[in-house]
């Protein structure tokens, strides 16, 4: 049955009692408990069953690295996901005075333009403005 109220790609709810246990003094974040906590109590279930003999104690040692490792990518790919939209920010700030005004990545938070400049400063407006058009619409003017 379809839930229309909740996220379709909802991971679902964490046990509480992982969160009780001290990192370092503190209480662990949700990203220490996805990447660490669950799948390190079933790695310890793994490897007493494995002590035991028990083959499906390797699957559990075997299922708990893996489901460590897609969190971590999860959490990797969120962070791109972020990092890229502050680099968008930047880039449309700084666009102008790395371009149109020549400034240096020392001076523009690190943005630098690559390739050849039109030496004409006008020309270089219309350049730049070229590149802030929105979908067959009038060219936004940045400044």
């Amino acid at each position: 049955m379809f839930d229309f109220a909740r996220f379709s790609l909802s991971p679902g709810v964490i046990n509480p009692a992982f969160y009780d246990f001290n990192i370092n003094g503190e209480t662990p974040t949700t990203r220490q408990v996805c990447t660490l906590l669950e799948p390190a109590f079933f790695l310890g279930v793994g490897i007493v069953l494995a002590l035991l003999q028990q083959r499906v104690g390797y699957l559990l040692i075997f299922c708990s690295i893996v489901y460590s490792l897609s969190w971590m990518g999860a959490y990797y790919r969120g962070d791109q996901f972020v990092m890229d939209k502050i680099d968008e920010l930047i880039v449309n700030e700084e666009l102008v005075d790395s371009f149109v005004n020549g400034r240096e990545p020392e001076e523009t938070r690190g943005f630098g333009h690559y390739g050849k400049i039109p030496d004409n400063i006008d020309f270089r407006r219309k350049v730049v403005n070229s590149f802030f058009e929105d979908d067959g619409d009038e060219p936004v003017q940045v400044f």
